[in-house]
């Protein structure tokens, strides 16, 4: 099995295998899936991942580029309020694309209500998940002290490429 590299540091990298916290996803569980962890400074990167990743499970055009505008959105949360660092898995769940990030943040207090009301342009914070809310079909809110998993399903726009 092929190890997939984790960003830890600007510069630096190490092996999934190293990484206990947030283990990258095994490609015989899902050959045209991601699963990657990251942190503040990678995502350039993580974004990259996204988008050929994305293409491959049958996003393109605008679909395209609403994965990569909710994938960042969750990371960007994930790096402000969930500890700094997270995993970052994309696989295809039938007609859809899955988007899930998890964390080891301290949680969301209302998980249920989090993102459901539009926030003042002028706030400082706090239209991340509310964006994310726009563009999915379903989101999944999974916390509790330990951390948080949010998955955001996307409409697939044409069937998953399929292995030579």
């Amino acid at each position: 099995m092929k190890e997939m590299p984790v960003p830890v540091a600007a510069g630096s990298r190490q092996q999934s295998a190293q990484a206990p916290a947030f283990p990258a996803q095994r490609e015989e569980q899902n050959p045209r899936g991601l699963g990657v962890r990251f942190q503040a400074g990678r995502l350039y990167a993580l974004r990259a991942a996204v988008a050929a990743h994305g293409m491959r499970l049958g996003l393109t055009g605008a679909p395209l580029g609403t994965l990569l505008v909710v994938a960042t959105e969750l990371a960007t949360n994930v790096i402000r309020h969930g500890g700094g660092e997270g995993s970052l898995r994309l696989y295809r769940e039938g007609e859809f694309v899955a988007c899930e990030v998890k964390d080891r943040g301290p949680g969301i207090a209302n998980p249920d209500m989090a993102g459901s009301a539009q926030v003042a342009p002028t706030a400082g914070e706090g239209r991340g998940l509310w964006i994310v809310r726009q563009f999915t079909s379903d989101l999944r809110i999974d916390s509790s002290p330990s951390g948080t998993t949010i998955t955001a399903m996307l409409p697939a726009n044409r069937p998953a490429e399929q292995d030579a």
